[in-house]
């Protein structure tokens, strides 16, 4: 909602801009009617391609470099992230670690991993 609200608004702001500017420059005959609607085209095109690049969403290996490990330091990794709604978490572990779903608690505190789930 919060991107149609800010795309509406920028649709009236460069609307009342190129009014301001058909009526200085076209009506004084400096500028074809073409050449204004081209310029109009591209202002439209560059402040769409501004807004998506905003709006996309981003992929954060969790640890950097070292990837998901036990001395990775995870609160500085995490304070120099920023983290937006629709971004995606990767976590990448060493092949000698493996992540199962158990289906109790007491399997995980036994660390019974005999009925686990992959």
């Amino acid at each position: 909602m919060l991107i149609l609200y800010i795309w509406y608004n920028f649709v009236v702001y460069i609307h009342t801009m190129f009014g301001w500017f058909h009526t200085q420059i076209i009506q004084s005959n400096k500028m074809e009617k073409s050449a204004y609607n081209m310029l109009l085209f591209v202002g439209c095109v560059v402040m769409l391609l501004m807004l998506s690049t905003q709006g996309s969403a981003e992929q954060h290996i969790v640890g950097g470099k070292q990837g998901w490990d036990q001395s990775t330091d995870f609160d500085t990794w995490a304070s120099g992230q920023t983290f937006k709604v629709g971004d995606t978490l990767v976590f990448n572990y060493s092949p000698m670690h493996s992540v199962a779903e158990l289906g109790s608690e007491d399997e995980y505190k036994k660390c019974d991993v005999g009925s686990a789930t992959n």
